[in-house]
């Protein structure tokens, strides 16, 4: 799924979600952004959702959202992939 993250910085780039779950992503990422950044997660049709990168190896990043997707939400973006 294409979303958009941007930095504190306000820099955006444009990702590709390689995993979703209520508690955090996987995306194909910018290699600059390191773990312990503060990102914000733009998934069409959305508000942006504050996550933290716990970890990036190479170009993939692995972020936890600061307050986990309610249950609803997730299942309705599975459900328009």
């Amino acid at each position: 799924m294409a979303a958009l993250l941007r930095d504190r910085s306000s820099n955006k780039f444009n990702v590709f979600l390689i995993d979703l779950s209520t508690s955090g992503f996987q995306a194909e990422a910018h290699p600059s952004l390191d773990p312990g950044a503060i990102v914000w997660l733009t998934i069409p049709g959305m508000q942006g959702l504050e996550a933290t990168v716990m970890w990036r190896k190479r170009a993939v990043i692995g972020c936890r959202f600061n307050q986990p997707l309610h249950p609803a939400v997730f299942d309705h973006l599975v459900a328009r992939q």
